[in-house]
């Protein structure tokens, strides 16, 4: 089994939309300054989440789910970003449960 040595890594731990009324549909899009080749998502947001590989494409309702509490990974394909949606028209006041945690690293 081969040691992956990360040349490149980027994390990030964030809120997928905010309390504030009238944005309660959530969508981000993160491009990496790489491309990575293996990709880590926690969904911590409460809500299943869409999930486009595509840094040039929102990601849509027609994209694959994100359940609640479930990890994404993949290995040994090239992405350069990603985009995350959610419908839900909860808001909350706890921000606990509304994160959503990325981890991606591109090899040496």
């Amino acid at each position: 089994m081969g040691f992956l040595r990360s040349a490149n890594q980027y994390s990030t731990d964030f809120l997928l939309w905010t309390t504030s009324t009238g944005n309660a549909t959530g969508l981000k899009t993160i491009t990496f300054a790489f491309e990575a080749n293996a990709i880590r998502i926690t969904n911590y947001a409460g809500v299943p989440l869409h999930l486009n590989l595509a840094s040039t494409n929102a990601a849509t309702t027609d994209d694959p789910e994100l359940y609640v509490g479930e990890r994404f990974r993949l290995d040994g394909v090239p992405v350069s970003g990603l985009s995350l949606l959610t419908t839900s028209t909860t808001t909350s006041t706890d921000a606990s449960g509304q994160r959503v945690v990325i981890n991606a690293w591109g090899a040496v």
